[in-house]
């Protein structure tokens, strides 16, 4: 401890004893140990998926909305994208055909890294290589309306579930 200055007398010195390089190394460990702790369970609580019991159903199955809605949005203004919709998740096309709404994949048939999108001036999809396809052509996702419960009318796609095409796809 400092002594106090007596007009005339130099200032002491304090040294650092054992004890107390001891205290500060050991509270310098309990710190990072605490931290790595507090990280390690955040990345063990976000890193995870879905429920404990595995139900997938909830990381892929989406609503894409209000079934009355979207169909009178593709009739104004074409199909409609989904991208990525549950983070990691398949992106797709959201289209009408004769009258009933289905939703696309947005992979090109029969291609690697290959995606199709929507040409409204030519009326069809077009994939990387510039091949057209029409929505009949395209893989699907089941999907259905809803007629029960909260999600009544609302348009459900089975990210899970991936159906072929109705028509084979140009070669």
């Amino acid at each position: 401890m400092n002594q106090p200055l007596r007009p005339g007398s130099p200032p002491t010195q304090n040294k650092a004893t054992r004890g107390d390089v001891r205290f500060l190394i050991t509270t310098a460990l309990a710190i990072v140990v605490i931290g790595c702790s507090i990280a390690a369970i955040l990345w063990v609580v976000t890193g995870r998926s879905g429920d404990p019991k595995g139900d997938s159903k909830k990381t892929t199955v989406f609503s894409a909305g209000e079934a009355k809605a979207l169909e009178t949005q593709i009739e104004e203004g074409g199909p409609v994208f989904f991208a990525d919709v549950l983070a990691g998740s398949k992106g797709f096309w959201l289209d009408s055909e004769n009258g009933k709404l289905v939703a696309l994949s947005v992979n090109a048939p029969g291609k690697k890294d290959c995606s199709v999108r929507w040409r409204g001036s030519i009326g069809n999809y077009v994939d990387c290589d510039k091949v057209n396809y029409k929505s009949i052509q395209l893989l699907r996702f089941e999907s259905n309306i809803a007629t029960t419960g909260n999600e009544k009318g609302l348009f459900i796609v089975d990210l899970r579930r991936s159906l072929p095409p109705i028509e084979a796809p140009p070669r």
